[in-house]
């Protein structure tokens, strides 16, 4: 995750587990990087709700505009109200076209992802 003034936060990485281990972080692990667990390994608005809490004590600017894709598990209530106390705006993209409309997917990630490929 990254914001426009290029400033960078630590991944979120979701494990397809029911329980946490201390050892999957590692000795190499970025300090501030965020594990979640869920039993299929996707995005829960349980996990989302956790690492939000986490990112609102991390990134003090505000006001503040979040961008997510248009996946439902950021619709939780409990999300939007943190969101309003803490003068975070969530915008949600609209579902099924993010590929064309995430903004680091179509600026950043595509064309080093198309650089890549063989020829």
């Amino acid at each position: 995750m990254c914001n426009a003034a290029g400033r960078v936060l630590d991944p979120l990485i979701v494990f397809a587990r029911k329980n946490l281990q201390s050892a999957w972080r590692g000795d190499r692990a970025l300090p501030g990087t965020f594990l979640g667990i869920s039993p299929s390994g996707w995005m829960t608005t349980e996990v989302l709700a956790s690492w939000f809490q986490n990112f609102t004590g991390l990134v003090r600017e505000r006001p503040l505009l979040l961008i997510f894709d248009g996946h439902m598990t950021y619709a939780s209530i409990e999300v939007i109200q943190k969101a309003i106390e803490e003068d975070v705006t969530i915008l949600k993209l609209p579902p099924h076209v993010t590929d064309k409309l995430q903004p680091l997917d179509v600026a950043c990630f595509g064309p080093l992802k198309r650089a890549w490929e063989l020829p």
